[in-house]
């Protein structure tokens, strides 16, 4: 039997450039952030609110 780990998908706004970057890491970690790159992006849909 083989141990498997859970998996975790995690959604971030990421260009060609980007992911080619991740493809490299073997789909395992996220690249450094660009300076130009926000840490906090806006919230657009508020239906979730109560």
């Amino acid at each position: 039997m083989t141990s498997r780990q859970a998996t975790t998908t995690l959604w971030r706004p990421t260009g060609p450039k980007e992911l080619d970057l991740v493809r490299e890491l073997n789909w395992r970690a996220w690249p450094p952030r660009l300076p130009e790159q926000p840490i906090f992006y806006p919230v657009l849909d508020f239906t979730d609110r109560g």
